[in-house]
């Protein structure tokens, strides 16, 4: 993995003026008789105590920019208390000494533009006034069946108050006339980072063909070799971190086991010896159907584990204060 390149800079992070935009684009198409229910993204747990990297629900970022799982975006547009309420998870002091820190209610209204922010609680209670005089919920049925129930049963219970109450909604709609046909449609802070986005990706990809090998075996010494190119060329060239990809299938003979424990222990040798931060993406695989499984960007994606697992021990290496190698 080479180091950031100089010749070009990351784009401005998205302002608060930026998503503000972005809700004023969607009450246009709304307008004041509609509401819209995002839901984030929850944390899927991987084993034990331990979860998948979190990555937020598309939507749900692109209207708020709120970054945590399992909070609920209410926009309602014209309205007079405030068009955008947030419901997010309360501060808990002893879960973030281990999660990390929450922007809880204050944070929510201060640093992502909510008019109002509450606890996660308080969702079904305060739901009925987000709705009154609402004539169409805006949400993506099917995506979170236990939201759907609390949603369709409060407006069930607000349709038989009606007469004594403020109107119900009448309708569910999808987004994909309003939200996701907005999407399609890019800023200039967008594109600039969808173009940088890009070149990082195509350095990348340029960089992975150069370091491709004959197979898995020959990997630990292409990697000694890019560590020991760096004592040679050090004020031209350096590897921050190195992500292994490969694939081993089971064969007919004892080949596949030589190859799958050599090449892991070598690996575990470099990293350990010279205090590299490497993720490690080797398939051992029983056949190409498992392995087609184990790699596929829409099933178990492990060269993406891979990288995360690289970067985080780029971060470990920090802390200790351990650059440039």
């Amino acid at each position: 993995m080479n180091a950031p390149m100089s010749h070009f800079q990351a784009p401005p992070e998205l302002t608060a003026e930026d998503f503000a935009a972005r809700r004023r684009a969607l009450a246009e198409r709304v307008g004041e008789e509609g509401v819209v229910i995002l839901p984030a993204n929850r944390e899927q747990q991987r084993n034990r105590d331990v979860h998948f990297p979190f990555r937020q629900d598309s939507d749900f970022l692109w209207l708020t920019g709120f970054p945590e799982p399992d909070a609920i975006a209410v926009f309602a547009p014209g309205r007079s208390e405030g068009e955008l309420a947030l419901f997010v998870r309360d501060r808990d002091p002893e879960r973030e000494i281990w999660e990390g820190r929450r922007f809880g209610t204050d944070g929510a209204c201060a640093h992502f533009g909510a008019d109002e922010a509450h606890c996660l609680d308080d969702f079904e209670e305060r739901l009925p006034k987000l709705l009154a005089g609402r004539r169409n919920v805006h949400m993506q049925l099917g995506d979170r069946p236990e939201l759907d129930a609390e949603v369709t049963a409060c407006v069930q219970r607000m349709r038989e108050m009606s007469r004594r109450g403020p109107p119900a909604p009448e309708a569910f709609l999808g987004l994909d006339t309003s939200l996701h046909e907005l999407r399609l449609h890019k800023s200039e802070a967008e594109l600039a980072h969808m173009r940088y986005a890009a070149r990082v990706s195509a350095l990348a990809h340029a960089a992975a063909m150069r370091a491709a090998v004959p197979g898995v075996f020959e990997i630990p010494a292409v990697i000694r070799m890019a560590v020991r190119s760096m004592d040679f060329f050090a004020g031209r060239r350096r590897f921050d971190g190195y992500v292994t990809l490969g694939c081993v299938i089971r064969g007919e003979t004892s080949h596949y086991d030589y190859v799958c424990s050599e090449s892991a222990r070598k690996l575990q040798d470099l990293a350990c010896e010279h205090t590299l931060a490497l993720g490690y993406g080797i398939l051992t695989c029983e056949t190409k159907e498992q392995a087609w499984v184990r790699a596929a960007v829409d099933q178990k994606n492990k060269g993406r584990d891979a990288a995360e697992a690289c970067l985080a021990m780029l971060e470990v290496k920090r802390r200790f204060h351990l650059f440039p190698r």
